[in-house]
């Protein structure tokens, strides 16, 4: 099915060479990993191409620009989200995570989609191109997390370890913000506040889990 999106072709292929050049990648290059032509590539950055969503999905994987992807789908003009690594730049808010699960849209690689109207700033030292915030909704992770706090998720780059407070994302979609412990087959997901009783969950319906690396605390 041919996809709309919601920024101008000029703009999308702009936004894609930029991601390109800062990746420090070549049209010959890049084209073979796709395995397109150089010049259907070139249409394509130059605005005269609309690439499938399917090899947009591939482009902003090679790219580690997964906000181009937001930007096109969502109406945002992407131009904060291209981000080079280790660049302190500003992190997408795409959405809340509340106490119970939560339903995020994913992309095929397993990363959030979703455009942001909020921003917040980015840690000098995390150097993943794809993280991406949620605001907390309810009081399921206090004292540790309070209703309003920005986290800060590291897809990438931070190894999740017993007791860290992470995204966990199911396989049918959910997601859940909580601390992790795994017992053999299965993840028990422990809120902070007792008043919430543990969630019991196989791991074989885990998709992925990622850490929170940072948090901004609602003023």
């Amino acid at each position: 099915m041919d996809q709309d999106y919601q920024i101008p072709l000029e703009k999308l292929g702009q936004l894609l060479a930029d991601a390109r050049e800062k990746a420090d990648i070549s049209q010959a290059s890049l084209a073979e990993t796709l395995g397109i032509s150089e010049v259907w590539l070139s249409m394509i950055e130059n605005g005269r191409g609309k690439p499938s969503l399917k090899l947009l999905r591939r482009l902003c994987e090679k790219l580690g620009a997964s906000g181009i992807l937001r930007a096109a789908l969502y109406g945002n003009d992407g131009a904060s989200l291209v981000r080079e690594a280790g660049d302190p730049s500003m992190i997408a808010i795409i959405g809340h995570v509340s106490a119970g699960p939560s339903r995020i849209a994913w992309t095929d690689e397993g990363l959030p989609v979703g455009g942001g109207d909020e921003y917040v700033a980015g840690n000098a030292d995390l150097r993943d191109p794809h993280a991406f915030a949620l605001r907390v909704r309810g009081d399921s992770m206090v004292p540790s997390l309070r209703d309003g706090d920005v986290v800060i998720i590291s897809p990438r780059l931070a190894r999740v370890r017993t007791g860290d407070e992470a995204l966990v994302q199911m396989r049918d979609g959910k997601a859940y913000l909580k601390a992790v412990y795994p017992k053999g087959d299965v993840l028990i997901l422990q809120s902070v506040n007792p008043a919430y009783e543990p969630i019991v969950v196989p791991r074989s319906e885990i998709r992925k889990m990622m850490r929170v690396v940072d948090v901004r605390r609602r003023r």
